[in-house]
């Protein structure tokens, strides 16, 4: 027997309600939070609070983009499957800037997920290139348009490759979207089922291996050697359910909304306009010490100066923005819908059923957590596709 879904999305909504129902009432049974493997306790008021608006910031995104999208890809309209979904040039322009985005990372060790690493050893325009023609954000574009070809298949593989040599395991949520998002039906039977026994019971390895690759192999002599397995299962279950949900972290924000709002009152945080592409470096030209949320958030969580992220949330920067001014929370709640309508704007024209599912997972995955500049800057890269679509003369 067989379970079908006919819509991809349903299942992507679910992956990130899910977890945050989890994490509410696990956080309520138990009178903590967990944030990044630390536990604090906190007033139940503002767990509520908390709950409600994460509720509040995916359903928001939900309605948003569906409303959007029938506007911009409209039913009585067929979308436009154009001609270079099976043209070899744009895979090829992909299997290059992937290649050499991996021997780029490898070279000056760059791009490791939470590893304090000296950017300024590696040359500006190379820097520069790769946040231009982002590697990763042009494979999801292709991903989306490509045949299933040998060529699509070699593309997978060295993105894979290239993620997990960064040790971001993102990268696997990503791909294993993209193939939901091509599948018009998606059919749950007993391989699937077994499938996914298969990698519960090795993740324990897997979670081994990703720490492994950020420790750059400094704790090569003990790999594998430390698991106690049933013990690692249930870590990986409650890092699962912990890095898919926002609620902690909103909620560990909203406990301490004063300090937040103070900072960013000092140009202490770099607000979420100043991440976008181009602004961000006038803005910290002229705010050098400000950081972005996400630092400060795993800042105040280790107590400590960090050089990496914690997702704030969209929900957070609404309860942040409310508590400092009414009129800028009002502002960013503008900015988040013209950037929807916009990016949803922009896959039309690209066209395709798949990025039409696609682009509601860049508003999940991006939107959601509080990137809010990674998810405008899409905008810049789509245009960006469609100017090398035509250089490339692919119709």
């Amino acid at each position: 027997m067989k379970f079908k879904i006919t819509d991809a999305r349903v299942i992507i909504f679910l992956i990130y309600l899910v977890p945050n129902l989890i994490a509410f009432i696990l956080s309520s049974s138990q009178g903590n939070i967990l944030v990044e493997s630390y536990s604090f306790s906190y007033e139940s008021i503002n767990g509520v609070i908390g709950f409600g608006y994460v509720i509040f910031s995916l359903i928001f995104i939900t309605v948003g983009y569906f409303v959007f999208s029938n506007i911009c890809y409209p039913k009585n309209k067929p979308l436009a499957e154009l001609g270079y979904t099976q043209c070899t040039r744009i895979g090829f322009f992909i299997f290059i800037i992937q290649f050499l985005f991996i021997i780029f990372n490898r070279y000056y060790g760059l791009n490791i997920a939470g590893a304090e690493i000296d950017i300024s050893a590696s040359p500006v325009v190379l820097r520069y290139f790769f946040v231009i023609l982002n590697p990763d954000i042009f494979f999801l574009i292709y991903a989306c348009k490509s045949a299933n070809n040998n060529l699509f298949k070699v593309n997978c593989v060295i993105y894979l490759s290239s993620t997990i040599l960064r040790g971001w395991s993102g990268g696997v949520v990503f791909l294993f979207l993209i193939f939901l998002c091509r599948s018009n039906t998606i059919k749950i039977g007993l391989k699937a089922i077994l499938l996914c026994c298969l990698l519960i019971l090795i993740s324990p390895f897997i979670m081994e291996i990703k720490w492994f690759i950020r420790s750059n192999g400094m704790e090569s002599a003990n790999l594998f050697s430390t698991i106690h397995y049933s013990e690692a299962l249930y870590q990986f279950f409650e890092y699962l359910v912990y890095r898919l949900q926002q609620l902690t972290n909103v909620i560990f924000l909203t406990d301490r909304v004063g300090y937040f709002s103070l900072l960013y009152q000092q140009n202490e945080i770099v607000p979420y306009w100043g991440e976008i592409l181009g602004l961000k470096n006038i803005y910290q030209a002229s705010y050098p010490n400000a950081l972005p949320l996400g630092q400060w958030l795993g800042g105040s969580i280790e107590n400590t100066v960090v050089s990496w992220n914690s997702n704030p949330g969209l929900a957070g920067w609404i309860i942040l923005l409310s508590n400092y001014s009414l009129i800028s929370a009002g502002l960013a709640i503008l900015v988040v819908i013209v950037s929807l309508f916009f990016n949803i704007y922009f896959s039309s024209l690209i066209g395709g059923e798949v990025l039409k599912r696609f682009s509601y997972v860049f508003c999940i995955l991006y939107l959601f957590p509080g990137w809010m500049g990674m998810y405008i800057n899409l905008l810049f890269y789509f245009v960006i596709w469609l100017v090398i679509c035509k250089f490339l003369r692919v119709k």
